[in-house]
């Protein structure tokens, strides 16, 4: 159920909004204290206000057309929307987080300056012909901040210190911040205790890594793998093998566009290599991963002769703990398992919904309903591809593929426009309209009506009772 809007110097305190809701906030409207859960919406705009909102992980505040927020908190996981006309004030961005920037193409994007003034850190960003102006709440350096594509052409920011700050990597005596460990501390691997024999660095200026694919961190988000797996976003090099289904797979063979993404660039890169006595796999945010491996083309560390110092013999060839698997059936099957986790694989809307026709027979009374709308992938290797979805009324289900052109959605942006999908299906009369269900066949994401179908669903309840 969508909460009404909130508007007319109406004030609402401390609202949750869950998944598939939208909370919109407009004509002098105001929130104090909202939590915005994994699926839910809040929007700002026309005047309206919105104060100390909590955006979880999967949730979206959207302020745009003289809406303003202030004294946002942006979970990981979480999006803080800024669109043509919203102003954002101080902003909370936790690690994961992230501030899109609709307006500000990312083509060209760049962090023009970031000045700190404890406790707050403000950030100039352009692109060449406009400027936008952020407030965070908390100490930043230009190489905590990623700028990358939003999906749409406009500019993502996210805080990136855990590329090289954070990872908790299980030891002996619990979680360990990877960069507080050394050598000779004990980690914990999948044949027991191991000791840590060196820790390799590499630390690199963005205009050195550029846009280069073979350096720029992946990031893993929380749950991609399995429940808990890994347990907050993990970020690693693209080579880094990960443990799945019992062989390794390189980072960067999995990266889908949803759940598992490459960074376009970054300001400042550093990683942290675990080397042990011999291969194996260590836990990084209970994320199975590989420690070091010196392949045969390796780059040598940049504390490589701290290394060498210690172990003037260098090192010894040595198997992998594990298969290293590159393509196959294996690969495309771990890939299509992860891609369902994702828990948001598509973007779209029910924009109809409406019964058509009534019958009586002898096993009751039916209606016959008519479902329109639209749904595309959002991953780019799957975005041309048309999204399976599964429609259901009470026992009744139909399948639908979106694979019809419109005009309107070429026109908007939308892919190549061949994303609107059109279903018929038959159901018990009695069933209430508004218990329509579409989803996304492939991870069973709930597309949500437009707030017209919401609305035109509701009146037709209401005539109905």
């Amino acid at each position: 159920m969508t909460p009404n809007p909130v508007y007319f110097g109406q004030s609402l305190f401390n609202p949750t909004v869950s998944a598939s809701e939208s909370l919109n906030i407009y004509y002098g409207g105001n929130t104090l204290g909202a939590t915005v859960q994994n699926g839910g919406y809040e929007v700002v705009n026309f005047g309206g206000s919105a104060g100390g909102t909590d955006v979880q992980s999967g949730g979206y505040e959207i302020v745009s057309n003289g809406g303003s927020v202030n004294a946002t908190t942006v979970q990981d996981g979480g999006i803080l929307d800024v669109l043509s006309g919203g102003t954002a004030f101080i902003t909370q961005l936790e690690q994961g987080g992230g501030i899109d920037l609709s307006g500000l193409a990312y083509s060209s994007a760049i962090i023009e300056t970031v000045s700190n003034e404890d406790p707050l850190t403000q950030v100039t960003l352009s692109n060449g012909g406009s400027e936008v102006e952020l407030t965070l709440y908390g100490t930043y350096t230009s190489a905590q901040l990623a700028l990358s594509d939003d999906g749409e052409g406009g500019t993502l920011i996210t805080d990136v210190a855990c590329f090289h700050r954070g990872t908790r990597i299980l030891t002996n005596l619990g979680e360990v911040a990877v960069e507080d460990l050394a050598a000779g501390d004990i980690v914990m691997t999948h044949l027991g205790p191991q000791r840590i024999k060196f820790i390799g660095q590499g630390h690199y200026d963005g205009r050195f890594v550029g846009t280069n694919r073979k350096m720029l961190p992946v990031c893993i988000t929380a749950g991609a793998l399995a429940p808990g797996v890994p347990t907050r976003d993990l970020h690693v090099s693209p080579g880094h093998g990960l443990l799945i289904d019992g062989v390794l797979v390189r980072a960067g063979r999995l990266v889908n566009g949803a759940n598992i993404t490459q960074a376009a660039r970054a300001e400042q890169l550093s990683y942290y290599h675990i080397e042990l006595d011999r291969h194996g796999i260590v836990y990084a945010e209970n994320c199975p991963a590989e420690s070091f491996y010196a392949e045969a083309d390796f780059p040598p560390f940049q504390n490589e002769a701290e290394f060498l110092a210690l172990y003037p013999e260098g090192r010894l060839a040595e198997p992998r703990c594990a298969e290293l698997v590159e393509s196959g059936q294996v690969l495309a099957r771990i890939e299509r398992r992860i891609l369902r986790r994702s828990k948001t694989l598509a973007r779209g809307y029910i924009e109809i919904a409406r019964e058509t026709e009534r019958y009586s027979d002898t096993l009751g009374e039916w209606r016959r309903i008519e479902v329109h709308g639209w749904a595309q992938y959002l991953p780019v290797a799957l975005a041309a591809q048309p999204v399976k979805m599964s429609i259901a009324l009470g026992r009744a289900r139909v399948h639908a593929l979106a694979n019809f052109e419109r005009e309107d959605l070429r026109e908007a942006g939308i892919g190549t426009g061949r994303h609107a999908f059109r279903a018929n299906l038959t159901a018990p009369a009695d069933v209430p309209l508004d218990r329509l269900i579409v989803r996304v066949s492939l991870n069973g994401q709930r597309l949500a009506f437009t707030e017209d179908a919401q609305a035109a669903v509701s009146t037709t309840q209401l005539r109905a009772a």
